[in-house]
Parts: structure tokens; sequence; C-alpha cells
């Protein structure tokens, strides 16, 4: 309602985006938050009667709050509310409609208001134009993009089959060309989605923050930590010291039941600690925190629940990758996982070697000294773009396969099926709820944490076969995660039962593909998963993400909420920004050592990976990942669009730095330090240095 105080105003109506709560366009935005009962139009302090409520600018809805703030308390605290956000305003003077038309107060406001726009606009102009300039080099790069897409059937068949199914499906379901997209590629327009996006978000944050507690939350963790063990250790946590990622936050609406209130910890600032090898602490300035989130996005795809087993299943099943086993190593027994599986022949005899991890460290160790303990059930399955949830049926199969050995009755089966599944759910959930605190702290979410076919399932619950989810969109995503069904011999002929077995004798034509089968095949099929993500996501249903997001654009909710899924180095040399010395010479050298050495060593590395035809997902083996992480401490970048004060600093530094030092990173400022000398040009050595530091920082958070 307070969206045309926000606006930059470059048109007068821009402004004219107010509307009073207590207003009949806001019946929506009350039902949702709880409000009818006292500002709805059943209420005194309705204003929505005899068609009023209508849209109104800053000044009006002051002068309508105003007007009324005698007779209607609700009015009042909506007056006080809105003098208390905009008192500090741009350049530290409130907003011009808190003061009388004219007067000196709102003259000083519409003088400041006008000058900081200025500043608004010339920097979006410096941005746009740098835009238009990228967007020339990528035309000219057309026709080279057209001869590597021919290169593409001999460099990577997988890559260019895929493609050619992809347009041989939509050309089957008859799809027809996509409009040009609504979406604005106006960095003024993105101002006001970025505005709209994070008001949403800020509504929501203020409901949830209001219902107990603020200030920072401590997170520590050890250096190069397991997401595994970690889970594990504050699930099992959980109903001891109410662990918030894991606890229950049944009863949030319950007065009563405040003390149980911790949805505000999952909000606000979290502060991150690392422990180092003497002991102390990185103090969390934000490159910790951003860490943390890397680390969890890289290992998500490998959690697992673990069920115990008996002494029939362990006869039954040689130990596999993922197990939990007793071993003995030349110093004792010990507690691992198993991550390798090795086999070589010798004398016609295969001898099999298990590679265990424990404590950090990777023992090679025989079969005969290995006790299986506890058997995983997986909860992600990798794609081409990402991770997604396992399926409720391989969910429940595999818990099966591990309890059919187990001597209990099928009560007791059922009983402990149930535990299993209801912890897998907690492990689900916990990842929804640290999805929504990168939402609620302005940290992009990893890509590959959710391909683009459940970003739109999750956040802004769209499903195949509805009017905002376009065709041609959802048979890309699905085609990103390789999961596009081929339908030669199936359009009019087979039925829904034939793919999902679930009795339904629908024809599959074009429209029922997308209303009925993908919804059947991708979403309701992995209900246990999605419904649990969301459960965090929304905190059981206190914050509605997805309808609030629903409001905007897909391509602006993946933009504004999540990382670029295939980062380019054309991606990370556009947030680059040099800081060089102030001596002439020394700024000459540095200008051409950012433009001609640090530059295209990031574009051979590019394509040397390009080549090897590494997978989009694979964040750990990335170049280009490792160097953004070892400069933010997160492995992915934020659109360019939708965060254009992102930057990385590149920064010429002869005082902090000696000639032969490695570059120095310092996440909490998205900075690398180099000397002022630059290594004197030397790719060779630069590349050396670079390498040799990123190496040393990975997996570990140090202070320098």
């Amino acid at each position: 309602f307070t969206l045309g105080f926000d606006v930059v105003g470059l048109n007068p109506k821009d402004e004219e985006n107010c509307y009073c709560p207590c207003g009949r366009h806001m019946k929506a935005w009350r039902a949702q938050f709880r409000l009818e009962g006292i500002a709805g139009d059943e209420s005194s302090a309705y204003c929505g009667k005899d068609g009023k409520g209508k849209k109104m600018g800053p000044m009006g809805l002051m002068s309508h709050l105003t007007s009324k703030r005698d007779t209607c308390p609700i009015h009042f605290g909506i007056n006080v509310y809105i003098r208390e956000v905009y008192s500090n305003y741009k350049g530290g003077f409130g907003h011009k409609a808190l003061y009388q038309l004219n007067d000196w107060q709102y003259q000083e406001a519409v003088g400041i208001e006008k000058r900081e726009n200025r500043k608004v606009i010339t920097k979006l102009k410096e941005e746009l134009e740098e835009e238009r300039k990228r967007a020339s080099e990528l035309k000219k790069q057309n026709e080279k993009y057209k001869k590597e897409l021919e290169k593409l059937k001999t460099v990577s068949p997988d890559q260019h089959k895929k493609v050619e199914q992809t347009n041989k499906t939509k050309k089957l379901l008859g799809i027809p060309a996509k409009e040009k997209s609504t979406v604005s590629n106006d960095p003024l327009d993105w101002l006001t989605y970025r505005s709209i996006f994070f008001n949403l978000l800020e509504c929501t944050r203020a409901v949830a923050l209001s219902s107990k507690g603020s200030g920072k939350i401590e997170i520590q963790v050890k250096q190069n930590f397991n997401l595994q063990q970690l889970f594990d250790l504050w699930h099992d946590k959980a109903a001891d010291d109410k662990t918030y990622l894991f606890r229950s936050l049944d009863g949030l609406n319950n007065a009563k039941q405040s003390g149980n209130m911790h949805a505000w910890k999952l909000l606000t600032d979290w502060k991150v600690k690392y422990e180092d090898t003497e002991e102390d602490m990185a103090i969390d300035e934000g490159g910790p925190t951003r860490e943390f989130f890397s680390q969890v996005f890289r290992q998500m795809g490998d959690l697992t629940v673990m069920v115990g087993i008996g002494k029939k299943c362990r006869e039954s099943n040689k130990p596999s990758v993922g197990d939990s086993v007793n071993f003995l190593s030349n110093t004792g027994k010990k507690i691992g996982i198993i991550v390798k599986k090795s086999e070589k022949v010798f004398d016609k005899k295969a001898k099999v070697t298990y590679h265990v991890l424990c404590d950090g460290v990777i023992e090679k160790v025989r079969q005969k000294k290995i006790t299986i303990q506890q058997k995983p059930i997986r909860l992600f399955e990798q794609t081409d773009e990402g991770y997604i949830p396992e399926t409720d049926e391989k969910i429940s199969h595999n818990i099966d396969c591990i309890l059919q050995y187990e001597d209990m009755s099928e009560g007791k089966k059922e009983a402990q099926k149930r535990d299993i599944i209801e912890r897998i759910k907690v492990y689900y959930r916990a990842i929804g709820r640290i999805m929504l605190h990168c939402l609620a702290t302005d940290h992009p979410i990893s890509a590959a944490a959710m391909p683009r076919f459940y970003q739109n399932v999750l956040f802004r619950k769209c499903l195949p076969g509805e009017k905002d989810y376009h065709r041609s969109d959802i048979v890309d995503h699905l085609s990103a995660i390789g999961l596009l069904t081929k339908l030669d011999g199936v359009l009019n002929v087979m039925t829904i039962d034939d793919f999902v077995f679930d009795g339904d004798d629908t024809v599959i034509t074009p429209d029922t593909y997308f209303t009925k089968l993908l919804p059947k095949q991708f979403v309701r099929s992995r209900d246990l998963a999605l419904d649990a993500i969301r459960e965090g996501l929304t905190l059981n249903g206190l914050i509605n993400i997805p309808v609030q997001f629903s409001v905007l654009p897909f391509e602006v909710v993946s933009k504004l909420a999540f990382s670029i899924p295939d980062m380019s180095a054309d991606d990370v040399i556009a947030v680059l920004k040099p800081e060089y010395s102030d001596e002439q010479i020394a700024k000459e050298e540095q200008e051409f050592f950012f433009h001609n050495i640090l530059k295209q060593f990031l574009k051979d590395k590019a394509e040397e990976e390009q080549e090897e035809n590494k997978k989009k997902f694979d964040v750990d083996t990335s170049f280009l990942s490792q160097f953004v992480k070892f400069c933010t401490g997160l492995n992915y970048l934020p659109y360019r669009i939708s965060n254009p004060e992102y930057s990385i600093v590149i920064e010429f530094n002869s005082f902090q730095c000696t000639p032969e030092d490695l570059p120095v990173a310092h996440t909490c400022e998205n900075t690398m330090k180099i000397h002022g000398s630059v290594y004197n040009n030397d790719r060779e050595k630069f590349e050396g240095k670079l390498m040799m530091a990123i190496e040393s920082t990975d997996g570990c958070f140090g202070m320098n």
C-alpha cells in the first residue's frame, strides 16, 4: 500500500500507487495477514464503501489517514507507522508526503528527492550504456555461436542430441514460438521489480520477527564441515535445545505457545563462526555466512537418512558406497562412511578395497575388516542442472528393501518406516528453511540447489498446464534436467496410466500432457519432499511465499532469488571492479594486467573446461566457481541485471602486500588484493600464485 512512496517517480503518475489498507482494494492483503476482523468491510475502520478506496499518491494517502486519525485508531496507527518508516528517507530527510504542501520542510524534501533521483538516474544510464555495449558485443558473437552449435555435434553429441530432442518435442506438441518476454531489461524496471520483491519479503519477515526475539543468531561449525554430520547432529539435538532448523514450529499462531516460537531465528541475520586449528573463530562480517551457504548447497545433493540394520540384512548385503560401517584400521576400531569401492584382479581373483571416510581422512580397508551398521536413504538425485528430490516411490522402496530383513512384526516395521520418513521430512524441511533465510537476508540461492522447473513449482506455486507457465519454458526446463519424455508413438495413443500407473485412462494429448501427465509425473510423485521443503520455506504457512511471488513473472523471481545457473567467464568479468594505484606508471601496468592478463586467464580456463565437457552443476570442479568462492565466499553469482550493485573488487595494493605474496581474498568485502607490481605482468607466475592461493583456502575459512 506504500509502493508510491518508493518509486523513482520520473512520471508523476508513477507515485499514484498507494491504497489505504482499510479500503476495498486491499482485501486480499488483509486476508493474507488475518486483518479482516479489524479493518475489513464489516469493521468500523473500513473505508471502501460507496466506491471509495481508490488509488492515491503519497500525499493523498497521508491526507486521507490524517482526516481519520481522530476518529479511527486503525487509521491513526497506520499514519504513525508510515511517518516512522519514511521519517529518514532519501538524504536522511523525511518523505515529502509527511509535510504540509509547499511549507519549507516539504520544499526541502522535494529538493532532496530530486537530487537523489538524479544520482540514481545517472548511475542507471551509465549501467544501461554498459549493457548496450555488451549487447552489441553479444550480437557480434552471434555468428560464432552458430558455428559452435554446429561444432556441438562432434564436441558434445549428448548435448546436441538434447537440443534436437527439445525442438522435436515442441514441434510434436504444437507449441508456438514464445512471444518476446514481457520482462523488461531496462535497469529502471528492474529497480521496481527488486523493490516489489523485497517489500513482499519485508512484510512477511516483519510478521515472524514480531512474534518473538531479535538480533543475530550464532552458528558454530568446523572448518570444511560435513553437511551430513551437521544435519545428523542438529536433528538429534533438536528435542533438547530447540535447534531452530530442525525443531517443530507447530502452534505458531497460538499465543499461549509463544515459547515454541523460533521462526524469527530463521529470518534474522546469522553469525557463522568457523573453528580453526588454533581454536580461534573467524569473525563473520558476511564472508563466513556466504561460505556456509556455498557448503550447504554444494553438499545437499549427498544428504541421506541412515537406517540401522540387523544381522540378517548385514549377511544378505555386501558393503556399498554410502554405508556407515565399523572397520578395523591399523590404530584400532573406527566408524566411517564408504565413499568409494575399487576392485583389482590378481591371478584371476577380484580383490575389493573400500575407501572409508573417517574424521576427514580416507582410509583403504578390505571387505573382511568391515561391518555394515547403517544403510543410506538418499534424499536427492543429480541431474544436468542440479539436484531434485527423490520420488516418494523410490524412498518408500529403499526403506522396504532394508526393513524386509528385520526380525520384527509388520506393525513394528510400519512404525519404524513412519519414523524414518518423518526424519526424511525434517531434513527436507531444514533445506527449505535455509532457502527462506537466504531470501530474507538477500543472499542468492544456488541454482544447482533447485532447477528452474521446481523453482516455479515451489516459489510461485505454478504447475505445468497453468497459464503463467509457458509450455515452451516447461519443455526447456524439463530438458535441462534430463526429464523430458520422448513422445514418439505416445500422443493420442498411450494413457496417463502407462506412465504413472495410477489407473488414469486419460489419453495423452498435447493438452493433457501438460495439464495431467507432467503434474503427476514430476510434482505429485515427489509430494513428500516438495511438501516438506514448502513447509520450511513458508514456516508452516506463516509466510506465504508462493502466493506472494505468484504476482511476479517467473523470470523476475528466478533472477532475484537464485544464482546464474551456468556461470560463464563473461558473467565473472562483468562484476570485476579494479581499484588502481594513484601513481600513473603503476596504474598503466595494472590496467594492462586487469584487461589483458586477468580477464583473458578467466576466459582461457573456462574454454579449457568446456573442451573437457564438464557438467554445469558440478560446482566443485569449475574453476570459475572456485575463483568466485575465493573472492566472495559464494561459489556462484547473482544475476547482474537484478543485482547491479554486486561487484568483486580487484585491489592493487603495494602497502599491505609484498611483490611475491599470493593473492589475498577478503570475502566479507568481495575483494581480492594483489601487489601493485602485478608480478611484472608475468601471466604464468600470476596463474601459479592464484591457483596456489585458491587451493590453500579450499574448504576452510581464514582471517586473511
